[in-house]
């Protein structure tokens, strides 16, 4: 009985230290939180958010939009795919968005590509959380515009008038979309991209077309 108590003693300050430095390391443990703790697969945690297209000028965590998403902007619309290595609706989604980007990549493969629709540029950037740089990963607080904190998230960044003034606004949609076909789904990519082409096109000349 003694050894067992001693056992369990020594246990506790194994778990116990470890811990500590966990909690010492704060950058680690927030990395840890940021990105493993907060982000849910949508589909594993049996989540299906209500999705619309709502573009807003707001960025979720109410701070300027990166210098690197308005470079990109300046060019054309962005758009963003955030996932996650192990994601079973990430990985339904994801042939639809090599579909519209004519382009093969991995799930844990970070992708840029431009294409050209309606003689807007649309660039697709695929963001995993395992395995992308953190500047990417990073964007995600941004646009998670309903704080649902789960992948996938998908993202059109464009061109919106708001009071006289052509600011970048976004819409985010998540999971599958909603869509209970493989068709519904790619088409609800499809809407997302091209409601971003029609603002472009209205907003990216100061609100003349």
């Amino acid at each position: 009985m003694r050894m067992m108590i001693v056992f369990q003693v020594a246990l506790l300050l194994v778990f116990s230290g470890g811990f500590t430095v966990l909690v010492v390391h704060e950058e680690t443990y927030d990395v840890v939180r940021d990105t493993i703790v907060n982000v849910l697969c949508l589909s594993c945690m049996k989540l299906t958010p209500a999705t619309e297209l709502n573009f807003t000028f707001d960025t979720a965590n109410n701070e300027a939009h990166p210098l690197f998403i308005l470079e990109n902007l300046s060019e054309g619309v962005v758009f963003l795919a955030f996932r996650e290595d192990v994601c079973s609706a990430c990985d339904i989604m994801e042939p639809f968005i090599q579909e519209i980007f004519d382009i093969h990549f991995e799930k844990e493969d970070t992708v840029m590509k431009t294409i050209v629709q309606n003689g807007i540029n649309v660039t697709l950037i695929h963001i995993s959380f395992d395995h992308s740089p953190q500047q990417l990963v990073d964007l995600y607080p941004y646009y998670d515009q309903y704080s649902i904190g789960g992948v996938p998230m998908f993202t059109t960044i464009t061109y919106g008038y708001n009071r006289g003034t052509v600011m970048p606004t976004y819409a985010t949609g998540y999971g599958t979309l909603q869509g209970e076909t493989s068709e519904e789904q790619l088409h609800a990519l499809e809407n997302m991209i091209e409601e971003g082409i029609l603002l472009y096109q209205q907003n990216h000349n100061g609100g003349h077309t």
